[in-house]
């Protein structure tokens, strides 16, 4: 016998265990990567997602950011920015090297998730409008 009442099931509040293995394989879905739990956070009631702490294999020494939210399940990340740093330090340098030869830039990455559209092949121009504030970059 099937539900009627399935496609409201989704505003159902699931338990921590069953939403940790959605986004981990979320993650490793989207990645084709294997990723390591590191925490969940349940504590904020009102704020309109679930949040977890994964570290990846290709970042192991960074703490990378995936949200589900409650009310659409639309799981995001910030695994991208990670992804993007080192292509934003070279395009960034040799910018910045036209008017101080000497310089380098340094980009913090592990700002807030980012939309599930943003892929690899992106612009960094296009990037900075979607990480706002902007990108964090030092100039040395």
């Amino acid at each position: 016998m099937s539900n009627s009442n399935d496609s409201k099931n989704k505003d159902v509040v699931q338990k921590e265990g069953s939403v940790k293995d959605m986004m981990t394989e979320h993650m490793r879905e989207k990645y084709n990567e294997e990723f390591e739990f590191v925490s969940i956070n349940t504590e904020v009631w009102t704020a309109p997602y679930t949040e977890m702490i994964v570290k990846s294999e290709k970042f192991p020494n960074h703490r990378i950011v995936v949200q589900r939210y409650n009310e659409t399940g639309a799981i995001v990340d910030n695994y991208m920015d990670f992804h993007m740093k080192e292509r934003i330090e070279k395009e960034l340098t040799e910018i910045v090297k036209e008017i101080h030869p000497k310089s380098k830039v340094f980009y913090r990455p592990g700002g807030r998730p980012v939309p599930n559209s943003v892929t690899p092949d992106i612009s960094i121009s296009e990037y900075s409008k979607i990480r706002l504030p902007g990108l964090p970059v030092t100039i040395w």
